[in-house]
């Protein structure tokens, strides 16, 4: 993976670590943080499970895209959760129930802003189920991912609540300088650009 190989340390060691781990990756938007992450953990050993929050939408929405995804792309039934807690408690029963399968165990929250508006409970609820279960398993992982970098800062890495000292690690993703974007270039066969052409690109 191209341009990115501090990060990739980061996440190996996180991913080799003996103990659970609560990864915070932000940046902002298309610098490719949701194709670094599902590409690392896109691999035998590890069960990936991911929910991405919509701009705009409330929580009802926020929380009805969350159990589609969880039924449609991972066979997790959470139809009856009325709450971000409920929900979390069905991603542990699955956890339960898979985590002989599978050396790791992923739950990738994607733009965690959209999701983890002021009145949603989802900070609270994630905080919960981080204390009281995913904590205790070292073959957890959680990422939390945003592409409001300021927010991810001030909600997450340093808010005194909730999350507060949960994090065991943080990603901050940059564009591409030139030689990183004129490497991706030529890997995608674009040979014949220049160094200048690159740059208006």
């Amino acid at each position: 993976m191209i341009g990115r190989a501090k990060e990739l340390v980061i996440l190996n060691e996180a991913l080799t670590s003996d103990r659970a781990e609560m990864i915070v990756v932000y940046g902002r938007r298309r610098v490719g943080k949701t194709y670094m992450i599902e590409e690392f953990y896109n691999r035998p050993n590890c069960c990936l499970v991911s929910l991405i929050g919509q701009s705009g939408a409330n929580m009802s929405t926020q929380l009805s895209n969350a159990k589609n995804r969880l039924l449609d792309k991972h066979g997790i039934a959470c139809n009856e959760a009325k709450n971000w807690s409920e929900l979390f408690d069905g991603i542990k029963n699955y956890h339960q129930s898979i985590k002989n399968e599978h050396e790791n165990f992923v739950l990738f929250i994607d733009e965690l802003p959209w999701i983890a508006t002021a009145r949603s409970g989802f900070v609270g609820a994630l905080s919960y189920i981080w204390n009281s279960y995913f904590e205790k398993h070292q073959n957890v992982t959680v990422v939390l991912c945003g592409s409001a970098a300021s927010w991810m800062v001030k909600k997450v890495i340093e808010e005194k609540g909730g999350l507060h000292q949960r994090i065991t690690r943080q990603i901050p993703l940059y564009p591409f300088n030139l030689q990183e974007s004129e490497a991706y270039l030529k890997e995608r066969g674009f040979h014949y650009l220049s160094r200048k052409e690159i740059v208006d690109v």
